[in-house]
């Protein structure tokens, strides 16, 4: 999935008003400001239809240290959870992705397979089911492994 940046996002705005991309860059900015600073101070921002931004406080728990496996105290601690508002989980549930390629590849005919080399190198929509392990059709097959 691509990474749509401010400065596109500016451009696009800019494109749409008529007002200088420099403009529409610094209000954006602006914006972004000042949802920092209401989060931080502790407040709720809802933006209707959009959604909402709000701070929760986790509770202490005790975590483990990965490496060692020792109990580990995790204190407290603030973040920032986002509650999608009514058009945007209608829009982002209404385009789901569909993939180009199909799922499964096909299997080599014995004709391909049995010819100078013992494998066929896979598709990059095979790969993927293979957990992108580098892999051969003969080695990781849909629904094996």
């Amino acid at each position: 999935m691509p990474t749509t940046t401010k400065r596109e996002i500016a451009e696009r705005v800019a494109q749409q008003t008529g007002l200088p991309q420099v403009a529409v860059k610094q209000v954006i900015q602006m914006l972004f400001d000042e949802i920092i600073t209401e989060v931080a101070t502790g407040n709720r921002l809802e933006f209707r239809d959009f959604g909402v931004f709000e701070v929760v406080v986790r509770r202490p728990r005790t975590g483990r240290n990965p490496r060692t496996g020792d109990k580990v105290a995790v204190p407290p601690k603030r973040v920032v959870t986002f509650k999608m508002g009514k058009i945007m989980k209608d829009r982002v549930t209404a385009t789901e992705t569909k993939p180009s390629e199909p799922t499964t590849p096909t299997p080599p005919t014995p004709a391909t397979a049995s010819s100078t080399s013992a494998a066929t190198p896979v598709t990059a929509s095979a790969l993927s089911q293979c957990n992108g392990r580098n892999a051969t059709v003969s080695v990781c097959r849909p629904g094996g492994m």
